[in-house]
């Protein structure tokens, strides 16, 4: 578990999240190969596809028995059909399963088991539900964007994650610029122009 929270830890303080590539409309992939090279070499922050891939990549190589999940944010408020918009890291360890998840740029500090509970991170609580059909719904700290999303255990349905980027490239107005950086206990973000440093002291 130990070894677990520290990769955790050491990409979530190093590398920022960011949309600069979705702004650009530049090509998506999971390769392990390019990511690295982007996010560790350049020093370039990435978004949740290509963080978790990073973090998927790095636990496998560590002995980790890893895998990603199919996610939704605000499924709760949306439904189903914000499936796919988010992906989720499950990590079996010998007391069971924990959550891993870096792609939303002020979450999750250290992994958490997949069980329902309340958890603590500092000055920042997070908490895990089961709700409908398997789900397992993640509700982000108080002072977070997004939050909350949904996820199963079930193996990652990349139609889902192709049909959002190429929606996302056929807006004529794409999302907002937005890069994360994420500390201990709060988090920078710059949107567009804007430095909005928030802490919950």
């Amino acid at each position: 578990m130990a070894c677990l929270t520290q990769i955790h830890r050491c990409q979530a303080f190093a590398i920022p999240y960011d949309t600069l590539d979705i702004q650009l409309r530049r090509a998506h992939d999971r390769d392990a190969a390019r990511i690295f090279d982007k996010t560790v070499t350049r020093r370039r922050g990435g978004w949740c596809y290509e963080l978790h891939a990073l973090l998927h990549w790095a636990l496998l190589e560590a002995g980790f028995s890893a895998r990603v999940v199919t996610a939704g944010i605000h499924r709760e408020q949306f439904g189903d059909a914000k499936m796919g918009n988010h992906t989720a890291i499950l990590v079996d360890l010998d007391e069971g399963a924990y959550l891993a998840d870096l792609g939303l740029g002020d979450g999750i500090r250290d992994p958490i088991p997949v069980r329902e509970g309340v958890y603590r991170q500092g000055r920042l609580t997070f908490s895990l539900e089961l709700v409908d059909d398997g789900y397992w719904r993640f509700r982000n700290h108080a002072f977070a964007y997004p939050t909350n999303f949904d996820f199963r255990d079930e193996s990652l349905d990349e139609s889902l994650d192709e049909a959002l980027v190429a929606r996302g490239r056929r807006r004529s107005c794409p999302a907002m610029t937005r890069s994360t950086s994420t500390t201990s206990s709060g988090r920078a973000c710059v949107r567009s122009r804007t430095v909005n440093p928030r802490d919950p002291s």
